[in-house]
């Protein structure tokens, strides 16, 4: 019965042995501080310029709503080498106007701040005229306010 005993030790410690190695070493599995650097992602961003209202896009998605002048940023940062492409989705309706985009797209390569917005207000000429008038002091308004 010894003899048993001694062949079962040996196989327990046969097996204990590599399984105690794998488990300090973290089960088999390669621990180091070697880790592979991740891509790096940059922001797309820049100013606008005269604006009452608006939603940029970036490649099409990622739309971002602007509500005054100055700096914006999108919400999506994109990964180094990747193209943007900033755009106009929705044009500010009250009061009307126009907005572009200058320096819009590229290739993200660190964070960019140089996209420009301008935006100007949708004129619109009101003419008419007045037909038998025959005293003076005639006032038109325009909106109520620009007297003509």
């Amino acid at each position: 019965m010894s003899g048993r005993l001694h062949a079962t030790s040996i196989l327990l410690l046969l097996i204990m042995v590599p399984v105690s190695f794998l488990l300090s070493c973290g089960g088999g599995r390669s621990v180091s501080s070697n880790t592979i650097p991740s891509t790096p992602t940059f922001t797309i961003g820049g100013t606008v310029a005269g604006l009452s209202g608006l939603v940029l896009q970036n490649n099409g998605r990622d739309d971002l709503s602007v509500g005054a002048n100055g700096s914006f940023t999108f919400f999506t940062s994109i990964a180094s080498g990747l193209s943007y492409k900033v755009t106009v989705l929705a044009q500010p309706t009250s009061p009307a106007q126009t907005c572009v985009v200058a320096n819009g797209s590229g290739t993200a390569t660190a964070n960019v701040t140089s996209v420009q917005v301008a935006c100007t207000t949708v004129t619109r000429t009101i003419s008419g005229s007045v037909s038998f008038l025959e005293g003076t002091g005639l006032q038109l308004q325009d909106n109520g306010g620009d007297t003509l």
